[in-house]
C-alpha cells in the first residue's frame, strides 16, 4: 500500500501520471520476465501473427527484460530516466489525455509499419518478433526535440539541441531496428511514426494542435466592475488631455492675436 501511495505521490510531483504509470510498468514488467525466465512473453511480443492477439500492438514495448548483464541494467536506468525527463515534459504540454492517445498512437502505428515493411520483403508474417519501448520513446524524443529546437542538453558531455536530439534518435531507429531484423529496410519503416510525430509537434497536422487548449476564462463580476473602472479611468484620462490641447490652442491663438494687435 506504502509502494502505491509513493508511486501517486512521485507522479503528482511529476505532473506527469501516465509517464509515470509507463515507467512503473516497464521495470515491473523487465522483473516478471527475468524472474521467470520470459515465460509468457509471447503473449505480449509482437509477431506475424498478431491478428490473433491483436493487444501486443500496444503491450510489444513490455516484452522484455533488461536485468540480464550490467550493462543492459545501467541502459535500462538511463531509459527509465530518459523517459521521465522528455516523456513527463511532453505529458505536461499535452495533457495526460492526449499524452495517453498519442503515446498509443506511437506505439500503434510503427508496430504496424514494421508488420507491413515485413510483408512487403517477405510475403508473410512468420518469422517477426517486436519487443522493446524503443519505438514509442523515439516518437517522444521526436516530438519533444521539434518543441524545443534550441534547448540545449547534455547527452553523455555533449551538448546538442533538441533539434539534433531529435535527428540523431531517428537515426538510432532507423540502424537499430534494421539491424536488429536483419532487414535494412524495415527501418524506414519503423520511422514512418517519427514524421507524423514531427509533424504533429510542429503544428504541420490540420486541426491537430499540440499544445491544450487554453481554458476558457468567466469573467467574474468583481473582474468586470474592474475592467470597467479601468477603460472608464482611460477615456477620462484621453478626454482631459484632449481639453488641455484644446486650450493650449486658445492660448496661443489669443498670444498670436495680442501680437497682431
Amino acid at each position: 500500500m506504502g509502494f502505491l501511495q509513493n508511486i501517486q505521490s512521485a507522479a503528482r510531483k511529476q505532473g506527469a501520471p501516465i509517464t509515470v504509470g509507463i515507467a512503473v510498468a516497464l521495470v515491473v514488467s523487465s522483473l516478471f520476465f527475468w524472474l521467470f525466465r520470459f515465460k509468457g512473453v509471447d503473449s505480449v511480443a509482437l509477431t506475424g501473427d498478431w491478428m490473433h492477439a491483436p493487444w501486443v500492438l500496444l503491450t510489444y514495448p513490455f516484452a522484455f527484460t533488461w536485468l540480464t548483464d550490467p550493462l543492459q541494467i545501467v541502459f535500462f536506468i538511463f531509459l527509465i530516466i530518459w523517459l521521465l525527463q522528455l516523456g513527463g515534459s511532453v505529458e505536461r504540454d499535452l495533457g495526460p489525455v492526449r499524452y495517453g492517445v498519442f503515446f498509443a498512437a506511437m506505439t500503434v502505428i510503427p508496430s504496424l509499419a514494421v508488420w507491413l515493411g515485413w510483408l512487403v520483403c517477405h510475403g508473410v508474417g512468420q518469422g517477426l518478433a517486436l519487443t522493446g519501448p524503443l519505438l514509442p520513446l523515439a516518437g517522444i524524443t521526436v516530438a519533444w526535440g521539434m518543441r524545443n529546437q534550441t534547448t540545449q542538453i547534455s547527452l553523455w558531455g555533449i551538448p546538442i539541441n533538441g533539434k539534433i536530439l531529435a535527428i540523431l534518435d531517428t537515426g538510432i531507429c532507423l540502424f537499430t531496428i534494421g539491424s536488429m531484423t536483419g532487414i535494412p529496410i524495415l527501418g524506414a519503416f519503423a520511422c514512418i511514426h517519427l514524421a507524423l510525430a514531427w509533424a504533429f509537434a510542429v503544428g504541420a497536422i490540420p486541426g491537430l494542435n499540440y499544445a491544450k487548449p487554453m481554458t476558457r476564462h468567466t469573467t467574474t463580476r468583481g473582474e468586470k466592475v474592474r475592467d470597467d473602472r479601468y477603460f472608464d479611468d482611460v477615456h477620462r484620462r484621453e478626454k482631459e488631455r484632449e481639453e488641455r490641447e484644446r486650450l493650449r490652442k486658445l492660448f496661443e491663438g489669443s498670444l498670436s492675436d495680442d501680437q497682431e494687435a
